[in-house]
């Protein structure tokens, strides 16, 4: 098993991308950036654009050699957006190449009304295979139903398992650790890595 963390917090973007090689599959994780455009009046930090702007390009190259791409939820740190900001991953940069391609995400009725709009933006790029992966299983990656995100009941997002023989690794992005019940399915697969997002 081969990781590579791609974009988080604490590398200076919002976000917690990863791409991982097992074998013969490559799979992409929640492929997004986010850094708004003004915060407090005020744009990104200039170091902060240029990291934005490398995440950017790297996501971009990992969607193009991924075999998998998995996402979580559709907040905009989490996926690519059809009304980006020049610091966001624009879907446009990430159309027509989804050929020969499984997405992978939660169902359309665990969606809030901005996360189906943005899903259907994407639904509408990719021209790849689109599985719904609630509880979904195969020999490489195995789903959790949606858990709450964070505090928040009412946006759900999906825990992911993936395993190399006896290595285990679980993207368990924005539970921020105080959801009992993420918690709870994340120690039932015995990870050897957990990649976590939050608390903040």
């Amino acid at each position: 098993m081969e990781i590579e963390i791609l974009g988080t917090e604490s590398l200076g973007v919002r976000g917690l991308s990863c791409f991982i090689k097992v074998g013969h599959r490559k799979i992409l994780l929640d492929p997004g950036v986010a850094l708004g455009f003004t915060r407090h009046g005020l744009h990104p930090h200039p170091v902060q654009a240029v990291i934005g702007d490398y995440v950017r390009k790297r996501i971009v190259e990992k969607w193009v050699e991924a075999s998998d791409i998995v996402i979580s939820h559709f907040h905009g740190d989490h996926v690519p957006l059809y009304n980006a900001n020049p610091f966001q991953l624009h879907l446009n940069m990430v159309k027509d190449k989804g050929d020969n391609k499984v997405l992978w995400t939660k169902n359309w009725n665990h969606m809030m009304a901005k996360e189906k709009l943005r899903a259907k933006k994407l639904y509408r790029a990719f021209n790849g295979k689109w599985v719904i992966a609630e509880e979904a299983k195969d020999e490489v990656l195995e789903f959790s139903k949606p858990v709450s995100h964070g505090l928040s009941s009412s946006t759900k997002v999906l825990l992911t398992k993936i395993s190399d023989g006896d290595k285990v690794f679980v993207h368990m992005p924005d539970t921020q650790l105080i959801c009992d019940e993420a918690v709870s399915i994340v120690l039932s697969w015995k990870p050897s890595i957990v990649f976590a997002g939050g608390p903040p």
